[in-house]
């Protein structure tokens, strides 16, 4: 009987868990739509060398 509680408790408290993260990275995902959101290129997020690759005047000559 004991461990039929532990199970049903355990099984109760990862469902609360589950959601609570599941609203957090929701959250998360809609917080990504600002204006001030982090630099993306078609989705993937642009690090600081690309970014300062793309500033950096070109050095090649033609």
């Amino acid at each position: 009987m004991i461990l039929a509680v532990i199970g049903v408790t355990w099984l109760t408290v990862s469902v609360l868990v589950g959601c609570v993260l599941g609203r957090t990275i929701s959250v998360a995902d809609h917080a990504l739509d600002r204006d001030d959101a982090a630099p993306t290129l078609g989705g993937q997020p642009l690090y600081v060398s690309d970014i300062l690759a793309a500033e950096r005047p070109s050095t090649t000559t033609s």
